[in-house]
Parts: structure tokens; C-alpha cells; sequence
């Protein structure tokens, strides 16, 4: 059936239409998430929190699938597009497609994202504010850990589909000669001795570093280990979040940013790794080089925000500190007006170093530490 499409329409007109039709598909989907996440807040637990947790929350997976359906028709046309580049409009499809493919990976980690914010730390609210009695566990996997898990796998799938491509037999083949093999055959034909030693130096010598199927898992290990990590991150520090329900959250969020800069250095570090192939082999760069771009991207970003989280906390850790006193001023006619006394400033304790001032510290140290390995894997030379 796709090759009587393609015969009719074109094989760049229906990579074209994919994302497209990708995009009114989620579009019909979120409608559908939209109208359900109506039904559970409005519906018979109306501003009764514990009762809408212990649901099934369908418009969760709703809003996944319409993400997941874009993100499919987007690798699906960028894989269509990749021979194409004779006409204009298969120059721009091949363009757009990778746009599609953006677009549906921000979108997934958005959905990740705050799928993760608007559950951490949350799990005791009520509309009234008295506290509310715990959600069902169970219901609580379904609805959050379960969800974020999926993101992940769409993102990781969208990732490899649309930037690793497959290593030929032939390029296999080509890129690592056995020297003794080429010795074996140039002996067969009779020749000399010093033509059958010069044949095996230039044969060793044109085999590469790494083999091609290494250097291809590294690529895709160099895409897909950061999103690995920022999910373990943030399941890790949801189940601790959960169990523990203690307010050194804080060090919840030292923790996911150590497992966010782990992800992000061996994803540089895989993503060098396929990149020192590809120059040494004389490849195409452009997989490669995205991958080590991508890595150093994600590592400004989280550089810069470890560095301001540090310096916050640190101000905050002062701050508190300060304790104001809790006084009425009477403002009733003819009595005088109480003076204001001063707040005091008491004494740096050792709860208060512990839960505010240390993980203030760790943080600058994690950020000082992980600029310095994602500069150094990311300038690693070919071995």
C-alpha cells in the first residue's frame, strides 16, 4: 500500500504530509485528554483531592499517545526524506522533518517535565488546607511513575529512529580489514615478501579506532543516556520524596541534579566517542556532532541552573537565620503604639549547617565538578 502511495503522490509529498497528519492526530488526542481531565476534577470528587488521585488518570496517557503519534510520523518521514535531496521540495521536506522531530521531543519532555513538578513533594494538598490523607499508592504508579517512564521510552525511541542510522554490511566490512587476512591473500598470489609486508602495514593502518558497530552504540548511547538520566532522577526523587515525606528536600534536589550531571558526562563522553570515529573513518559528521552538541546544550543548561540553585539556597540559609518576633501592635484609640523590636540572629547550629548551609555548598561543588568532566570528555582525543 505505501508503495502504491509513494508511486501516485511522491515519496517527498508523503513524507510531508506525516508530520502533519501527526499533528491533527494529537490535536484530536488532547482534545479527548482535555475533556476526561474535565470529567476527573469536576466530576464526583469535586475538591476532594485524595479522591481524584486514587483515579485512573486517563488523560495523562491521553495527552502521551497524541505526543507519541507525532513523534512517530515525524521519524517516520525523516527516515523517508533521507534520499531525498534532487528537487526543492525534498530539500525542505528533509528540513522540515527534522523540525517535526524537535518539536515532538520538546514536547515529550515538557509532558515529562511537569508531569514530575506537579507531583513532587504534592501528595498531601487539599482545597480546604487541612492535610489530606494519602493517596493509593498503586493509583499513584499508574498515574505518575508509570507515565514519566513511557515519556522516557517514546523520547529514546523518537531519538534513535531519527538520528542513528544503521551501519551497512558493506561499510562494516570496509572499515575493519584483518591484516592477516590481507597477508594470507597476497601470498596466495606469489608475490614477494616485501610486497606482502608493505600490503599488511597499509592494511593495519587503515583499520580504524573503534568498529563501526561500537562507534554506531556509542552514538546512540550519547543521545539516549541523558534522557536515561533525567528520568532515573526523577523517579528517584519521587519514590524518596514519597517514602520519606521530611522536609530536607533539598538534598532530594542535590541528588537529582548529581544523577542529571552523571547522565549528561557519560553522555558526552559516548557522543566523543562516536564523533573520533567518524573523523578518523573519514565519515559524515552530522549524527555525531549533533549528539556531542545536544550533550553540550544540556550541559550549559544544567550547569546554570545548579550554579543559581546554589547561590539561592545559600542566600535562603542565611536568611533563615533571622527570626523576627511575634508581636501584636495595638492600634486601639488613646493607648500608645507597642515598639518594633528588631529581629535576632541566632547562632549557625549544626541541624541548620546540615540541611541548609552543606547541600547549599554541594551544589556549587556539583556544578564546579560536572562543567569540568563534560569539558574534558567533550575535548578527549582519539585513542
Amino acid at each position: 500500500m505505501s508503495n502504491g502511495l509513494e508511486e501516485r503522490f511522491g515519496r517527498g509529498k508523503i513524507a510531508l504530509a506525516l508530520p502533519l497528519v501527526g499533528l491533527v492526530a494529537m490535536w484530536l488526542v488532547l482534545l479527548g485528554a482535555q475533556l476526561a481531565d474535565l470529567y476527573l476534577q469536576y466530576g464526583p470528587n469535586y475538591s476532594n483531592y485524595t479522591g481524584q488521585q486514587n483515579q485512573f488518570h486517563l488523560s495523562t496517557y491521553l495527552f502521551l499517545v497524541g505526543t507519541a503519534l507525532l513523534g512517530l510520523s515525524a521519524v517516520t518521514a525523516r527516515s523517508m526524506s533521507r534520499s531525498l535531496e534532487s528537487t526543492r521540495l525534498e530539500r525542505a521536506v528533509r528540513g522540515f522533518s527534522l523540525v517535526a522531530v524537535f518539536v515532538a521531543l520538546i514536547i515529550c519532555a515538557i509532558f515529562g517535565v511537569g508531569t514530575f513538578t506537579s507531583n513532587f513533594m504534592n501528595t498531601s494538598i487539599s482545597y480546604d488546607g487541612e492535610p489530606a490523607a494519602r493517596p493509593s499508592e498503586l493509583m499513584r504508579v499508574f498515574n505518575v511513575y508509570l507515565p514519566i517512564l513511557l515519556d522516557a521510552a517514546v523520547m529514546v525511541f523518537v531519538i534513535i529512529k531519527a538520528f542513528v542510522n544503521k551501519v551497512d554490511e558493506d561499510e562494516t566490512d570496509s572499515v575493519a580489514p584483518n591484516p592477516d587476512a590481507a597477508i594470507e591473500r597476497v601470498s596466495a598470489d606469489t608475490v614477494s615478501p616485501s610486497e606482502t609486508a608493505a600490503a599488511a602495514t597499509d592494511s593495519a593502518a587503515a583499520k580504524p579506532v573503534v568498529s563501526a558497530s561500537r562507534a554506531q552504540r556509542s552514538l546512540g548511547l550519547g543521545y539516549a543516556v541523558p534522557i536515561i538520566g533525567a528520568v532515573t532522577a526523577l523517579l528517584l526523587g519521587l519514590i524518596i520524596a514519597d517514602l520519606t515525606r521530611t522536609n530536607l528536600d533539598i538534598w532530594l534536589w542535590v541528588l537529582i541534579q548529581a544523577i542529571l550531571g552523571a547522565g549528561m558526562v557519560l553522555g558526552t563522553r559516548f557522543a566523543t566517542s562516536a564523533y573520533n570515529y567518524s573523523i578518523s573513518a573519514g565519515r559524515k559528521v552530522g549524527a555525531t556532532k549533533g549528539a556531542r552538541n545536544l550533550n553540550l546544550v544540556l550541559g550549559i543548561i544544567w550547569s546554570a541552573v545548579v550554579i543559581v540553585m546554589s547561590f539561592s539556597k545559600a542566600s535562603e540559609a542565611v536568611n533563615k537565620l533571622l527570626v523576627w518576633p511575634k508581636q501584636v501592635i495595638s492600634k486601639a484609640p488613646g493607648t500608645e503604639a507597642m515598639p518594633v523590636k528588631g529581629p535576632t540572629i541566632e547562632p549557625v547550629t549544626s541541624v541548620a549547617f546540615l540541611q541548609d548551609f552543606l547541600p547549599a555548598f554541594v551544589l556549587i561543588l556539583l556544578a564546579v565538578v560536572g562543567t569540568f568532566l563534560l569539558l574534558a570528555e567533550r575535548s578527549r582525543e582519539a585513542k
